[in-house]
């Protein structure tokens, strides 16, 4: 058994180079991989926990277009058991808004007649300043997505533009408003003081529009209920509803793209380390022909070799994997608390539940560089000792050799036939065909990448 980890261990030493290479490799494979997975996952806890803390709106209905009675839609659901609905608030569109006498370029605001507070469903988590159960008069409360991109801050003053003139108010408090502050939305939910929304928005053209919440105790049901509101009516819904669906979306669409772009680049970079570590452990074998035969010939059998490839190589999985796994904490933890960050109040934590996932990811790669080693490394049992000591090869390949294979190589790379500098450097693709396809392949999936 020493004999053969000897041999394994020697060419560990002298294939510095290419088992640096695949452990790079793995340990990339291992960090991108962990990473996607633990994005994935800890996006939707986190927005799950925070929907359920904020008791979020599972449906918003918007009445705009006069089709349907607010009030009527409005205590029908308020009647339902297994549904929490919230005020019937009114809101007017405002489609500019100013801070330090720059516009604000893109939005789409709703402009709250705040009710009183606490709301039951969409409550609001006070990220900056004072929470009350109302602004006061001549201030506003504003959501994360235009605070913090805008660097907006409790006491600055904001100016919205309409068709009568201009509105100043003050920032009472940041808010996370769980339904309109995700990441790239155009829309925001701006609140108003009672005085302030009928002093400034029921003097501009047009009506009142009407927006409610709803929230269902177990939100699969959602259809039935919909049924027995639409009989109701006698007439279809027809005015606007959001879904948790499409409100949960924005939270998870950027995190989903960088996650799939991750696991992409780990599958790629996986296959380029299961393609380096065949060649190695093949190179490996026909390198040491004649001393596996020797080993076998004084009685160590063909699993105990093949054995000791596999463990060189699944210890040097193991010692790449766990540097990926921890630097993928760190990393997971980043883009999180980055692209959830408009949910942030603070007083959560958005780190700390990675290491489960990493682990299993982790012990996947090992076991698939395990697995192809095994396979790879299954070449050995077909070394039979006597050819091996005689030929340093197998008596096939030591035919072909002598033989009058690879006439056409001989002829392409006669002095005169080409350039000497192209002779020599074709001489060195031909004589390692294997290892010049992996340059090739690695090359093509870089630049593919």
């Amino acid at each position: 058994m020493y004999a053969a980890w000897k041999l394994c261990w020697t060419n560990l030493k002298h294939k510095k180079v290419q088992n640096s290479f695949i452990a790079i490799i793995i340990m990339l494979a291992a960090l991108l991989l962990s990473t996607a997975v633990s994005v994935l996952n800890n996006t939707n806890r986190m927005y799950e926990s925070m929907h359920d803390q904020s008791h979020g709106a599972h449906q918003i209905l918007r009445m705009e277009n006069g089709i349907h009675d607010p009030i009527q839609v409005h205590n029908w659901w308020e009647k339902q058991k297994g549904v929490i609905v919230s005020d019937l608030m009114r809101y007017r569109y405002l489609s500019s808004m100013s801070h330090a006498g720059e516009e604000i370029p893109n939005v789409d605001l709703f402009m709250m007649d705040a009710p009183s507070g606490p709301f039951p469903v969409d409550r609001l988590q006070f990220v900056e300043g004072e929470e009350k159960s109302t602004p006061e008069e001549g201030s506003a409360w504003i959501p994360t997505s235009l605070a913090y991109p805008n660097d907006i801050h409790v006491g600055d003053p904001i100016e919205f533009k309409t068709d009568e003139g201009v509105i100043q108010l003050n920032v009472a408090a940041v808010v996370v408003d769980i339904s309109y502050c995700s990441p790239f939305a155009t829309s925001g939910r701006i609140w108003l003081n009672h005085q302030d929304y009928n002093k400034n928005m029921t003097t501009l053209p047009g009506d009142d529009k009407y927006m409610t919440g709803l929230r269902f105790d177990d939100y699969s049901q959602n259809r039935a209920y919909w049924e027995r509101f639409e009989q109701s009516l006698g007439t279809p819904y027809l005015e606007s509803v959001k879904d948790f669906e499409s409100l949960s979306s924005y939270y998870m669409i950027a995190n989903q793209v960088i996650s799939f772009i991750m696991i992409f680049l780990a599958v790629v970079m996986i296959s380029v380390a299961l393609y380096t570590l065949g060649f190695t452990i093949s190179d490996a074998i026909l390198s040491s022909y004649r001393t596996i035969g020797i080993i076998k010939s004084v009685g160590l059998s063909s699993s105990r070799v093949i054995m000791a490839y596999v463990g060189q190589y699944t210890l040097l999985a193991l010692v790449s994997v766990i540097p990926g796994i921890l630097v993928s904490n760190i990393l997971s933890g980043t883009i999180i608390a980055n692209s959830m960050a408009y949910l942030n109040t603070g007083s959560s934590s958005m780190n700390g539940l990675y290491s489960v996932t990493g682990i299993w990811t982790g012990a996947a790669v090992v076991a698939v560089i395990f697995l192809s080693a095994l396979l790879f490394s299954n070449k050995a049992r077909s070394v039979e000792p006597a050819q091996a000591v005689r030929y340093g090869m197998s008596e096939k390949a030591y035919s072909q050799k002598s033989g009058g294979s690879g006439t056409w190589k001989r002829k392409l790379l006669q002095i005169g036939a080409l350039p000497t500098s192209m002779i020599i450097g074709l001489r060195s693709v031909t004589k390692n065909i294997r290892g010049s396809l992996l340059i090739v392949l690695i090359s093509a999936l870089s630049t593919s990448v």
